[in-house]
């Protein structure tokens, strides 16, 4: 751990995950994964059922801890956990508002 400076509670998520996935854990997808607000409620209330920890669980339906905890603590002041879907839509920091990605594509070619 100290010769490659990777922390222990990243080779404990690691090792979570190859449990459940195998090699197929250490695959990475294109981009960010898209989440339903069904997902997330459903992951929450496994952790906080006792199903699972955040670990377990995040390793289970690939997501990860921390990102898990952050939906907890949503969850747990009663926020509302949003759809989220990468792909939708972008940030264009000079527009200060949600932008398409056709948007954003068609506002580049302008700029040239």
């Amino acid at each position: 751990m100290d010769k490659y400076h990777i922390g222990k509670t990243t080779i404990q998520k690691w090792v979570a995950a190859y449990k459940v996935h195998g090699i197929d854990a250490f695959i990475c997808g294109p981009g960010n994964a898209s989440y339903t607000s069904e997902f997330k409620t459903m992951c929450v209330e496994e952790v906080l059922s006792g199903y699972g920890s955040s670990m377990n669980t995040g390793a289970k339906y690939k997501v990860y801890p921390s990102v898990l905890e952050s939906w907890i603590k949503m969850y747990n002041a009663n926020r509302e956990l949003k759809d989220y879907d990468p792909k939708r839509e972008v940030y264009m920091a000079e527009a200060r508002r949600k932008t398409t990605i056709e948007e954003r594509k068609k506002n580049r070619y302008l700029l040239y």
